[in-house]
């Protein structure tokens, strides 16, 4: 898929699949599948049905990984709904921080 900041790559965990295990697994998923295209993508984004099992995990994902996680709400994308999925990636996730 194309993003008006350049090429992006997205996977969509099935639900149930919101795990903090499950996050890692996609995350991983991504950064092998942008390794070996051509051209590397500017964005790397889990598009998530339902929230994290660990609240935590989000930014957890986003700082170890450099995959945005960003979920689909009944009523928008969130802080993100300009565009749909990444848009305003530079905001932090709606998703609270561990602590």
């Amino acid at each position: 898929m194309r993003h008006r900041h350049g090429p992006a790559l997205y996977e969509v965990p099935g639900a149930g699949r919101t795990s903090h295990a499950g996050l890692r697994a996609g995350a991983a998923r991504l950064l092998e599948a942008d390794h070996i295209l051509p051209a590397r993508a500017d964005r790397l984004c889990l598009v998530l049905s339902e929230p994290p099992v660990e609240p935590w995990s989000a930014a957890s994902i986003r700082d170890v990984f450099t995959v945005e996680v960003i979920r689909r709400t009944p009523d928008d994308w969130g802080q993100r709904s300009q565009d749909g999925p990444g848009a305003g990636l530079d905001e932090r996730p709606d998703f609270p921080a561990h602590g």
